[in-house]
Order: structure tokens, then C-alpha cells, then sequence
């Protein structure tokens, strides 16, 4: 949905390297079936790994952004007539278990 250019998904889906295992659910690495597994990473985890230098600042700016630009879609997708605010935005990476 052009939503991510092909260098910014690239981008991203590094960050997937530095998820942590359970991450989001209560440390639970299979929280819904043995079947998969769940590591994630939060917003706020991503802004400590930039400002420790682990990742780049513009990588962590790129996850606020876009996170922002999906709260506007969904705003607009529903017709909101009222501000849409996220509590809490966590970037799941599912791995299925053999």
C-alpha cells in the first residue's frame, strides 16, 4: 500500500535481529501455540538501542514515523472524528517451530 518504501522494510526487518524472545508477552516465547514463536521489540526499546548507538538514530526515527503514518491510516480508515492515540507499539517477529 506504499505505506514503506522496499529500503525502508529493509530497514525494519533489521531491527529484527535485536528482538528479544517472549518480548510483549509476558516473556512468554509461545504464547498462543507450541507451534510458533514470538520476539518483539518495543518503541521504546528501539529508541534506548539508537540512543546507545546500537542501531542508527534514523532506524528509530523510521519505526516512529511509520508507526505514526499507520495510526493516521487507521484514524482515517474508520472515520474517526476524534484523535486516535496507541498505548503501546511493539514490532512482533513470528518464527514458526519445526
Amino acid at each position: 500500500d506504499k505505506v514503506l518504501t522496499r529500503a525502508e522494510c529493509d530497514a525494519l526487518l533489521q531491527l529484527e535481529t535485536l528482538a528479544e524472545l517472549g518480548d510483549g508477552y509476558n516473556g512468554q516465547a509461545s504464547p498462543h501455540t507450541d507451534h510458533e514463536t514470538f520476539r518483539g521489540l518495543s518503541i521504546g526499546r528501539v529508541a534506548t538501542l539508537a540512543e546507545q548507538r546500537a542501531i542508527p538514530v534514523e532506524t528509530a526515527k523510521l519505526m516512529i514515523d511509520k508507526t505514526e503514518l499507520a495510526r493516521e491510516f487507521v484514524q482515517a480508515y474508520f472515520n474517526l472524528t476524534t484523535t486516535l492515540f496507541f498505548d503501546y507499539t511493539h514490532l512482533a517477529c513470528r518464527s514458526a517451530n519445526e
